[in-house]
């Protein structure tokens, strides 16, 4: 493999993830593919609490051919971790995957695949979600976004825990994740919602191309998932009202209500034959009411933990 010219740059935002980084690398560094890439790992902790286990890998990569290049950026914001990778990238494509998963051995040989297939501009893969034993069934599955998608999909969005971009159209934007949202979350989709919206870029979902994310015990509550689908439905809100416009946005986001308070009521009459399920969807939808208002209250600062 020629380290000076990749044709994929996969890149890894790892924050107070030791072993998760070091998990998710080792998946990298052992695909089976002839397709020359590279590794870029940026640190978005200023204690580079992780940087030892890299650096250990990067050593284990470099007898496979593979370089990892490590780099920290310490400001606590997403969206900057996430321009460095951008910027260190020297493939064609720039693939994304998140520090708590970890990539089938194909997983970069199918991105390349299904986007030589479309010419896609971005491939969106498929995330398999892994429990600890002991975590609640009944909260299973409420990150498991797949069955929303088909294969070879078109999207207006997608996220970047499996996806790679063309590198040329990420470009075409300053930054180009906007900092603005790296204490939020939302930047991967306000970049999707730009590329989309802007440059008509081909963006393709598919389920060749796999990684795993594990799900801690810190997610093993109804709170987590509440608070979720809180933030989410913020993003959301600012999505639509920064792309679809003001009066556009405000149609749509009251789209968005509407059909949660439906979802609602709906839940209030099957309460008493479905209890347990029927409270977390009550929940759910009231956590989407709130983002929604509370974006046009003047609460979209709203952290992650």
């Amino acid at each position: 493999m020629s380290e000076s010219s990749p044709l994929v740059t996969v890149g890894v935002c790892t924050y107070k993830r030791p072993e998760g980084i070091a998990k998710c690398l080792r998946s990298l560094i052992d695909q089976q593919t002839s397709i020359p890439f590279d590794i870029v790992v940026t640190e978005n902790d200023a204690s580079q609490g992780s940087k030892a286990v890299i650096e250990q890998i990067a050593d284990e990569a470099k007898e496979k051919g593979i370089e990892i290049r490590y780099y920290c950026e310490p400001e606590p914001n997403i969206a900057i971790a996430r321009n460095r990778c951008v910027t260190e990238c020297r493939g064609e494509f720039l693939a994304f995957i998140d520090d708590d998963e970890w990539a089938e051995p194909d997983w970069l040989e199918k991105l390349v695949e299904v986007q030589r297939e479309y010419n896609a501009d971005a491939v969106w893969g498929s995330v398999i979600q892994h429990y600890e034993p002991d975590f609640p069934e009944y909260l299973k599955n409420l990150s498991d976004i797949n069955g929303l998608f088909q294969e070879g999909q078109k999207l207006e969005s997608v996220s970047t825990n499996s996806t790679m971009y063309r590198y040329s159209l990420l470009q075409t934007r300053e930054g180009p994740f906007d900092k603005s949202w790296g204490r939020t979350g939302g930047e991967d989709s306000d970049l999707a919602f730009y590329l989309f919206q802007k440059k008509n870029a081909l963006m393709i979902k598919t389920f060749k191309a796999e990684v795993h994310e594990a799900n801690p015990p810190s997610r093993a509550t109804i709170m987590y998932y509440w608070k979720r689908c809180y933030r989410e439905s913020m993003v959301a809100a600012r999505l639509f009202d920064k792309y679809y416009f003001r009066l556009m946005g405000l149609k749509v986001n009251g789209i968005h209500v509407l059909t949660a308070i439906s979802s609602l009521l709906f839940r209030l009459l099957l309460l008493p034959f479905s209890p347990r399920r029927s409270f977390i969807s009550i929940g759910l939808s009231v956590a989407t009411i709130m983002g929604t208002v509370g974006y046009y209250l003047g609460f979209d600062n709203f952290k992650y933990n």
